[in-house]
């Protein structure tokens, strides 16, 4: 009431209280049991409460969803390899006679094996391109669900366009050559 509570009874008799934002660097179980030991060490410090089993929950979760994705990417990473790789070993095998032609008429194994390479290149390619337009699907029911409930920074899509391109064309490039040299090795 605009009054001085320590001029009316001497002293405030209500104990001292704040609330503290933690960083993003230390909201993990580990970093919020030291900050509260630390506390706990300070003079005139009673009690220091927080939300230990909601933290604790919420690290499990990110800790096993980092997991779980991990393991997914891995798997996604080795099928996208495995199938640039049939595809071009059954378009090798589509095209032994072309390949055993122009080996006979001289053609060098360069000559022969460049454009099974690009094709793998130009899959990589379209592959990235499909993924960037999933991420963007992704992105976009994220905006709409999410920000309406909380308030957080995703990760923009346009910002990893490159390092996808440059993953498609790698996963390209080793599915191609993985299957060229399955592939095209018996009719060379």
């Amino acid at each position: 009431f605009n009054y001085d509570i320590k001029e009316i009874i001497g002293e405030n008799p209500l104990p001292m209280g704040g609330n503290f934002d933690v960083a993003n660097d230390f909201r993990n179980i580990k970093s919020m049991n030291l900050i509260v030991n630390e506390i706990n060490k300070l003079q005139g410090v009673d009690d220091v409460l927080y939300e230990y089993a909601i933290v604790s929950k919420v690290d499990r979760i990110i800790q096993n969803s980092i997991g779980m994705f991990a393991i997914i990417g891995f798997f996604i990473l080795i099928i996208s390899i495995t199938l640039v790789s049939n595809t071009i070993r059954l378009i090798v095998h589509a095209k032994k006679e072309d390949i055993i032609t122009m080996n006979l008429l001289g053609a060098t194994n360069g000559f022969i094996k460049l454009p099974f390479i690009i094709e793998g290149l130009l899959q990589g390619i379209l592959g990235s391109l499909l993924s960037f337009f999933i991420l963007y699907f992704i992105y976009s029911m994220q905006l709409y669900i999410l920000d309406s409930i909380i308030n957080f920074n995703p990760i923009i899509p346009t910002y990893i366009i490159p390092g996808n391109i440059i993953l498609g064309l790698i996963l390209g490039l080793t599915g191609s050559y993985r299957g060229i040299t399955k592939g095209i090795t018996k009719y060379l």
